[in-house]
């Protein structure tokens, strides 16, 4: 069985010092997607929606297609936005797409033993500019917190009970994803 994260090593990673809920990320920001949008108000239940208790786990937040973005590395041994530079001299001449092609909907059980009952609905991309920036980035301090990349942009936390249901909903949506112009996000201090 192939791992699925690095959550399955919280034991470990706290022997090694390293707190899994801390390590640095960089989003390239996308534009907003409507949930709720074209009639989906009548078919998806906000009553699905997932927030986790886990003040550790703040992006586990319900409808967070406001905040759209695609992660193009999470796991960077410090927080990005403490390494800027470092970023952006791995990242420059960097090819940053304007446009995603979406290539379907799915969804990703939660990944923590200890709170496995919610799942992510995501957009799935398969974009060769999103694998490089990925690659480029691999070059900085990390640990790899999936097996492998997956380009996707998290559209909702939903109860794992309902989440099939609203992957089949939202395959029927039309996606067009343009990515924002300005600065990538390189996370907060907060």
């Amino acid at each position: 069985m192939t791992t699925r994260s690095i959550h399955e090593f919280d034991d470990l990673m706290k022997d090694l010092l390293i707190n899994v809920n801390t390590l640095g990320c960089v989003m390239l920001p996308t534009e907003p997607f409507d949930l709720f949008g074209e009639g989906r108000d009548r078919l998806l239940d906000t009553e699905d929606l997932y927030v986790s208790s886990n003040p550790a786990k703040f992006w586990v937040n319900g409808d967070v297609s406001d905040d759209a973005h695609v992660t193009l590395h999470a796991g960077l041994m410090q927080p990005a936005y403490l390494q800027k530079d470092y970023v952006d001299t791995v990242l420059e001449a960097w090819d940053r797409p304007e446009y995603l092609a979406p290539t379907g909907i799915t969804f990703f059980p939660s990944p923590d033993k200890l709170e496995s009952d919610y799942a992510a609905i995501v957009v799935e991309f398969d974009d060769p500019s999103l694998i490089e920036a990925h690659q480029r980035l691999s070059y900085l301090p990390h640990v790899n917190t999936f097996p492998d990349y997956n380009p996707h942009m998290t559209l909702a936390y939903v109860r794992l009970d309902a989440a099939q249901r609203w992957m089949d909903i939202l395959s029927q949506a039309e996606f067009h994803v343009y990515v924002t112009d300005g600065e990538l996000n390189y996370g907060s201090a907060e």
